[in-house]
């Protein structure tokens, strides 16, 4: 997983609010609510980082060491590719 690169789907919008931010699927009409952490990690999905390059910068802006955070950043990216939020690039 650490080498793949993801991309936020053609059909979801991203909203940033005060809290984290809002993903809307506009073919569905889906909302999916993030907190501020969640939204951080979307943030950093442009279709040319790899997984591990998330999880460094991460790492960096909360002060923790990579291995504290990178399941938790994994968990999170797979369950955001069973939503169809983000996909792999290829």
């Amino acid at each position: 997983m650490n080498n793949k690169i993801f991309k936020i789907n053609d059909n979801i919008a991203i909203k940033k609010i005060p809290d984290g931010a809002l993903a809307i699927n506009k073919k569905t009409i889906e909302i999916f609510e993030y907190n501020k952490t969640s939204y951080d990690i979307l943030n950093l999905i442009n279709g040319k980082k790899k997984v591990s390059q998330i999880i460094k910068e991460l790492s960096n802006k909360y002060k923790c060491k990579e291995k504290e955070i990178q399941n938790n950043i994994i968990n999170f990216l797979e369950s955001q590719i069973k939503e169809k939020i983000i996909k792999e690039v290829k």
